[in-house]
Order: structure tokens, then C-alpha cells, then sequence
């Protein structure tokens, strides 16, 4: 048996514990029978030759049969198993009966570390005529006969113990720490005290069930992927609850751009993009933690492979949580913005009358496209100080093209005049400008065919076909989209004009 490591999270017995005074005697034992195993050996071989190495092995087996069955027989004993089990057993005191099961596996694991290091000892001095490494298993087998099952339940009553603990509190790394050294002490006792046989099996029960669901109570991989997604889905509901209860009067009736803005953006996906920007931190350190402290310790080399290909898709399936966390608030974010877009853009923005805007109207934007700007650059200052890096450009493009998806239908359910088709334009020349300012050049470029295909409002009836024909090269749904728009599109008969146009083509 074996593994290596910080003695099969042996030694780690509180301060003060009854547990460490005691696998100090031991190991002073041990050094002491060392000594004079080492001394008699030298006589035996003086005195006792040719048998000397028969006289030895007996020597030692009653060593292992007598002495260091009757030190740990005490040793073990004093740590109070059987007390400790049913205390783990009985519900009402699960968490008192974990602590006594920990302090008695901590022995056994240190008084088995200690038992190798005697044997180890043993070999070296030239010891070698018996199996003493089996001596040491055959030991310890009365003291594990139910090893790793034992294991297994003390990491679940660990786990539910940090569960309450923390339950109610925010998102935090603590839990998620305790979990980890939990369970890396676990996994490290396995390691240690499991057989060849067990001891794979035995490891990955305790990092990963490996399963889709992660429902296993008494593995780490599980536990922390359970609790991230509790507070993500706690995020989620929240940022729905509040996006729920926003008013419309409130959106429509806000004079203080900035804090519309943060009506908008703020209520919609502040929240979300906190424990987002937490994800990352706390899986990254999770990541680095176990690649340290647990998977370098694994052996044989498969098992480790094993234990590092579950990393990767519980990581994986995480940053695919994340991913509908931020859609669900992009979503939520739209639709807020749809009701703003819908309240503060009037008819008369597109369809104006002579004395509905002054000489200098036509060269501003309307204040419906003042406030999408005012939004879109809010979500990407969000998105540098919580996501960072590498994640700003995807979100804004994805963002971006969500953005543009609702205009294009906001925007088709007006009518336009030349004059008010001209400030649509002005108006996408904006969404273009700042789209491409955030880094989200494909969506900036929409918003410019967008503008283009806009001519169709523009130019005169009998001008349209030769715009398709020859610039745009569009569709003839996306040509009825727009024509349908113009405010002249009975009376200058465009129907009509489209389709005989459209039966010259065929003609042809």
C-alpha cells in the first residue's frame, strides 16, 4: 500500500489532543525496538551462525505479533472507534460522532505511517527474511475491516456540516476551502490506507461522481458544483424577481439619464455579473488547489488522469452554467430596455410633421437612441470591471447582436417621411458608432447595412427598384420589410411598382 504526501493526513490531530501524545509514544517505541532489533541482530549473527537468519525472522515476526500488535492495540483502542462510529451513525449527534471518526482515522493513519516507517527501518538494517510490509497490513486489517466506506460517510457528514454553517450567507471561497481540505484529507488517507485494489475506486468517489447530475453527498467535485449553482441560480431569481417589479410609469417618467441607465442595466444584470466575476476567481483557485495538493499525490499515473479529466468537465460544465447565467441576464436586460424603447420612442420621431422639429432635428439623434447608448456603454463597463480581458469582446458581440435583433423589430413598427428616415439613420449611424467603440465591430457593421438598406425610406418610389438592383442586392422579403414602413407606400402605389418590376425580371 502507499502513496505519498503529508503522511496520509496522519499528524494533523488538534493541539492539545489526546491523538498526537499518543502516536508520539508510538513512534518512540518504534525507535526504541529499532535500536534493539539493531543490536540483537549483531549479537545473533556472532553467536548464532549458519542460523543467524532464521533466528532473526523469528525475531521479528514476534516483534510484529507481540510488541507492535499490543502498541497499536492500545494506540487504537484509546481513539474510541467503536464510540466514534455510533456517534456518526446516530443523525442527532452526526456532527460530534465526525469529529471523533476524524481523530480516529487521523491515528490510524498516522499509526499506520509510523508501522511503515518500522518496517521501512527493518530493510534497511537487513531485516528482510519475513514480509513486513505485509505484517504491517495484516495489523491493521481488524482496524479497517469497514475502510473506505468509513471515509465516505465522514466526508459527507463534513460536507453537511460546512452546509450549515454557511447556510444563508453570500457567495464566498470558504465553504469551498473547507470542502477542499476536507476532502483532500480524505483522499490522501485513501491514498494511504486503502489496498491496490480499493484504492482508485476509492479516490474517485471522493473527488467526482463524474455524473452529469454532481448529486454524489461525499464527493468534492460534486459538493462545490452543487453550491455554485445554488448561488447562481439565487442570482438568477433575484435579478428576475427585481426586473419583475420594475414599473413602466418609472421607466417612462425617470428624467435623470444615469439613473435610468441603472434601472436598466444595473437591476438586470449587476447581480449576475458579481457571481460571474466570482466563478472565475473561485474556480481558477479551486483549479490550482487541486492540481497541487491532490492530483500530484495521486499514483499510479492513470488515476491521476482519471481525477484530472473530471476537473475538466465539471470546469467545463460550469462555464456552460455561466454562459445561460449571462444570457438569462441579456434576456432579462432586453426586456427592460424593450419597455424604455417602447415608452420614450414617439411617432413623431420618424414621421415628422414641418412643425414637429426644428432647423436642427434632422442632425440629432432621437432621445430613445440617447438612452440605448447611454446602456450599452453601462453593460461594457460592466463588463471590463467583472468579467475582464478576455471575456468583454464575446459578451459585447453576443450582446451586441441581441441588441440589434430587437431594434431591427423596434424600429418596424413605425412609419416613416423622408425627414424621419433620415434621423432613423442618424440614429443606427450612432448604434454603429458605439458598437465599434465596445469592440463589437461585426455588430457595428449590422448596424451600417441596417443604415443602408434604410435608403429604402428615403429615395423616390420610382427610384426603388434600381436601388435593390443595383446597392443593396437584398432579398425581396427584407425589400417589402422596409418599403412597407414608408408612409407613401398606398398612395405612391409601391406594391404595384415592385411587382411589375418583379415580372419584368421574369420576362427576362
Amino acid at each position: 500500500q502507499g502513496g505519498k504526501g503529508d503522511n496520509g493526513a496522519g499528524g494533523k490531530e488538534a493541539p492539545g489532543g489526546k491523538g498526537k501524545p499518543l502516536i508520539d509514544l508510538l513512534g518512540r517505541w518504534y525507535k526504541h525496538n529499532l535500536e534493539s532489533v539493531k543490536k540483537e541482530k549483531a549479537i545473533i549473527h556472532e553467536v548464532f551462525q549458519p542460523d543467524a537468519e532464521k533466528i532473526v525472522d523469528k525475531l521479528i515476526h514476534r516483534l510484529f505479533q507481540q510488541n507492535v500488535q499490543a502498541y497499536l492495540a492500545a494506540i487504537l483502542h484509546a481513539s474510541g472507534k467503536d464510540k466514534a462510529m455510533e456517534g456518526l451513525r446516530a443523525s442527532s449527534s452526526a456532527a460530534d460522532g465526525g469529529r471523533q471518526v476524524e481523530s480516529f482515522l487521523r491515528n490510524v493513519a498516522s499509526a499506520f505511517q509510523k508501522t511503515r516507517e518500522l518496517a521501512a527501518g527493518l530493510q534497511t538494517i537487513g531485516c528482510g527474511g519475513i514480509d513486513v510490509a505485509g505484517q504491517v497490513n495484516e495489523l491493521f486489517s481488524e482496524h479497517l475491516e469497514t475502510y473506505p466506506q468509513i471515509e465516505f460517510d465522514l466526508l459527507e457528514v463534513a460536507f453537511l456540516s460546512q452546509k450549515v454553517k454557511y447556510k444563508g450567507e453570500d457567495l464566498c471561497y470558504d465553504i469551498i476551502d473547507a470542502y477542499f481540505l476536507s476532502a483532500k484529507e480524505a483522499i490522501s488517507r485513501c491514498m494511504l490506507l486503502c489496498t491496490e485494489q480499493e484504492r482508485s475506486r476509492s479516490v474517485q468517489k471522493l473527488f467526482s461522481s463524474n455524473s452529469s447530475r454532481y448529486a454524489s453527498s461525499c464527493s468534492l467535485l460534486d459538493q462545490v458544483y452543487q453550491y455554485l449553482i445554488a448561488m447562481l441560480q439565487t442570482a438568477m431569481d433575484d435579478t428576475d424577481k427585481k426586473c419583475g417589479s420594475i414599473s413602466l410609469f418609472s421607466l417612462t417618467s425617470e428624467a435623470d439619464l444615469e439613473a435610468l441607465t441603472d434601472k436598466i442595466v444595473g437591476t438586470s444584470l449587476d447581480h449576475i455579473f458579481e457571481v460571474v466575476s466570482l466563478f472565475s476567481s473561485y474556480i481558477s483557485r479551486l483549479q490550482a488547489s487541486v492540481g497541487d495538493a491532490i492530483l500530484e499525490d495521486l499514483e499510479p499515473q492513470s488515476l491521476r488522469d482519471k481525477c484530472a479529466e473530471s476537473l475538466e468537465n465539471f470546469i467545463a460544465l460550469l462555464e456552460s452554467s455561466v454562459a445561460q447565467a449571462l444570457t438569462f441576464g441579456i434576456s432579462n436586460c432586453l426586456q427592460v430596455f424593450g419597455k424604455v424603447m417602447k415608452a420614450r420612442q414617439i411617432r413623431t420621431d420618424f414621421c415628422p410633421r414641418d412643425d414637429d422639429m426644428d432647423m436642427g432635428g434632422l442632425g440629432k439623434v432621437t432621445p430613445a437612441c440617447t438612452i440605448a447608448v447611454q446602456c450599452i456603454s453601462a453593460v461594457h463597463r460592466l463588463c471590463v470591471t467583472q468579467l475582464g480581458g478576455p471575456n468583454i469582446v464575446p459578451f459585447m458581440n453576443g450582446f451586441g447582436d441581441n441588441v440589434f435583433q430587437a431594434l431591427r423589430v423596434h424600429f418596424g413598427s413605425f412609419t416613416y417621411n423622408p425627414q424621419g428616415a433620415l434621423r432613423l439613420k442618424r440614429d443606427l449611424a450612432e448604434y454603429a458608432d458605439i458598437f465599434k467603440i465596445v469592440g463589437a465591430d461585426g455588430v457595428s457593421k449590422s448596424f451600417d447595412e441596417l443604415s443602408e438598406q434604410a435608403n429604402l425610406l428615403v429615395v423616390m418610389p420610382e427610384s426603388i427598384s434600381d436601388l435593390v438592383k443595383e446597392d443593396l442586392k437584398i432579398g425581396e422579403s427584407t425589400v417589402q420589410f422596409w418599403v412597407k414602413m414608408r408612409e407613401d407606400y398606398k398612395s405612391a402605389k409601391i406594391e404595384q411598382l415592385l411587382a411589375a418590376e418583379l415580372d419584368n425580371r421574369k420576362s427576362l
